[in-house]
């Protein structure tokens, strides 16, 4: 008794499917050659400014202290600098006018990296931070969490 073999399209699908695999796995660890890119490291100094924070915040930091991206936790700098200023408020006694607001202030920090990298108008930090002047982030260092705005960023 000798039996037909006959291929229906399901088992045409998983001989495809399979040969397709074992094509798939040669092709990327025998065909294709890895290739080491090494991208300059470039030290770049930047301000983070954060405002209205109370005075405990500005006294936990400290210069020297690492600075971290809340997102990815991933360090993104070392505070080589703080310039702390009482914040002002918008006072409406009558007439609107600027006033210094009791226990708040207004920083800048200068933060400083050597894991960064130009290319064009981009400025990027750790290989993943990419940062812009304008833009809002959370940021820690090992006493305190704040959200900051990128201020200003010099080679």
């Amino acid at each position: 008794m000798k039996k037909n073999f006959r291929l229906n399209w399901v088992d045409l699908l998983i001989l495809v499917l399979m040969v397709g695999l074992v094509a798939g796995t040669y092709m990327k660890f025998r065909v294709s050659k890895t290739t080491n890119v090494v991208e300059p490291q470039t030290p770049i100094t930047y301000q983070v400014q954060i405002t209205n924070i109370r005075k405990t915040t500005v006294d936990a930091l400290r210069e020297g202290d690492a600075l971290f991206d809340d997102d990815s936790g991933r360090k993104i700098g070392t505070i080589r600098s703080i310039e702390a200023t009482p914040a002002l408020t918008l006072a409406t006694e009558g007439v609107y006018h600027m006033t210094e607001t009791d226990d708040r202030y207004d920083v800048i920090l200068t933060v400083e990296t050597k894991e960064g990298s130009i290319s064009g108008n981009t400025y990027t930090v750790a290989r993943i931070y990419t940062l812009n002047i304008g833009s809002f982030r959370d940021f820690h260092t090992k006493y305190s969490t704040w959200q900051g705005r990128i201020w200003g960023i010099e080679r």
